[in-house]
């Protein structure tokens, strides 16, 4: 092991920089990041992102050739790097490979963004490609002889790699196919010319060819960035990036302000180009406004704006249902059963349509409709600790106290920190009577900042009454 370090030390570094990098962001992100983060960590920790990248954030550029998407993602990428990178780390030299390495990651970068320029990309995968490319096309003076041999050999190892990228395509999905044709073509013309200026015959035009290819990256690079400059797609992208962001602090007022010029901005654009059917963007933003307005209490401005997202897009069934929920927020329980309704005819395998179906008619004092509901909730996932909530009250009200408890401690214990079910646990309590055991739950609740609905207040009377003493 350590005379293969010592013999390819820089495929040790690149394979070590991107593992240990993918270790950082699990310990850091917790360990659903191995499955794949949210796209506000991969930003985060480097990734490729075209409003960024074009403007004040080049290293972008690169940065991304050392950031994975998720695990199978690294270990397909790090097995292509361990197979191609030793031979060609000592076919052309240390310093030439780690060249081509930093080269071909900035080609594929440049080439996915000039074709993807608000879509987030990460992966060693387009500086891979070109070694891969370059691997295909070296083939130096001294073994011309054996050219065909070697160039057949070096096309089954082209083509295993194609076929297992395929595969992984085939799995994930979203895979960036300009990163990897970027790379490759990097790769395919850093190989051909060195292979006519070898670094030990010819030093000087070996690094003139590294040289020249990375003015090349650079002056496309300017060329791109004064394309974009002050495009108003990537100028809304940016502010949106930035709001989310805000929003993930909990910094509701600068995250409101930001989606607001992210809504303009789009607003501008689609005007002056004329392009009023491409609305998907400016949904995403109405709906992300929704959660920040909703964040803020400010229910009948979020529903406005939800009501909006779902007008420029009827068919989005996360704008009805972030309707559906304001409307609960606003006391409108009727008109959110029927939304809650719609959505369970156009999304039947969803779970949560049904629970929120079913809380829904419990607000309203349906409780045996919402009963049947909740099970159908649960007999989809059963898992869905919501759904065990909203089942423990309606067997609360139903007066059936055994199968309550049954279902509020499963909900706990799926997960803890749910406010809702310790109050509820603690209604239970109260009717029969059990002052400490009551008086405990809603300490928990407390703690875990519960607060009540308003039809919760009314229904659970004595029960919100203490809460409230507590609480003061």
């Amino acid at each position: 092991m350590i005379t293969w370090i010592k013999k390819y030390p820089v495929t040790t570094f690149l394979v070590a920089s991107n593992v240990v990098l993918f270790a950082a962001m699990v310990i850091a992100t917790g360990p659903q990041t191995l499955l794949g983060p949210p796209v506000s960590v991969l930003i985060h920790w480097g990734a490729n992102f075209g409003p960024m990248a074009l403007t004040n954030e080049p290293w972008r550029l690169l940065s991304n050739a050392f950031v994975h998407c998720h695990l199978l993602h690294l270990l397909l990428n790090m097995y292509a790097l361990f197979v191609v990178g030793p031979d060609l780390e000592q076919r052309i030299g240390k310093v030439q490979y780690s060249l081509l390495y930093i080269i071909t990651a900035l080609g594929g970068s440049l080439l996915s963004v000039e074709f993807h320029p608000v879509q987030v990309s990460a992966g060693a995968s387009g500086a891979i490609f070109g070694l891969v490319g370059c691997y295909l096309a070296y083939i130096p003076p001294q073994f011309a002889k054996q050219g065909k041999k070697t160039l057949k050999r070096r096309i089954m190892v082209l083509f295993l790699f194609l076929a297992i990228n395929f595969a992984f395509a085939q799995i994930v999905g979203n895979v960036d196919n300009a990163a990897h044709m970027g790379g490759l073509i990097t790769g395919l013309l850093f190989g051909w010319v060195a292979s006519k200026t070898t670094l030990k015959d010819r030093p000087l035009l070996a690094y003139m060819n590294s040289l020249g290819l990375l003015l090349l990256c650079l002056s496309s690079y300017l060329f791109m960035s004064a394309q974009y400059n002050n495009d108003p797609r990537l100028l809304a992208h940016r502010e949106f990036f930035d709001g989310m962001t805000l929003l993930q602090d909990k910094k509701y007022g600068e995250a409101l302000t930001r989606f607001d010029k992210t809504i303009e901005i789009e607003q501008r654009r689609q005007a002056e180009s004329g392009e009023t059917k491409d609305t998907g963007d400016l949904v995403t933003y109405y709906l992300a406004r929704a959660e920040v307005l909703r964040n803020l209490k400010r229910y009948q401005e979020a529903f406005n704006s939800a009501d909006q997202a779902w007008k420029l897009a009827p068919e989005n069934l996360g704008a009805l249902a972030n309707k559906a929920i304001l409307l609960h927020h606003l006391g409108r329980y009727q008109e959110e059963i029927s939304l809650n309704q719609m959505l369970c005819e156009k999304a039947p395998d969803q779970s949560m349509t049904y629970n929120n179906l079913a809380w829904s008619q419990l607000a309203t004092g349906s409780v045996s409709e919402a009963l049947k509901n909740v099970n159908v909730a649960l007999s989809k996932n059963h898992d869905n600790y919501a759904a065990l909530d909203t089942r423990g009250v309606a067997y609360l009200l139903l007066n059936k106290p055994d199968q309550a408890r049954k279902d509020l401690d499963e909900a706990i214990a799926d997960d803890p920190k749910c406010g809702g079910c310790h109050f509820h646990l603690a209604a239970l309590f109260n009717q029969q009577r059990d002052n400490r055991r009551c008086k405990s739950e809603l300490d928990t609740a407390l703690r875990l900042d519960y607060e009540p609905e308003q039809w919760e207040t009314i229904v659970f009377k004595d029960v919100y009454q203490e809460y409230q003493r507590m609480r003061h």
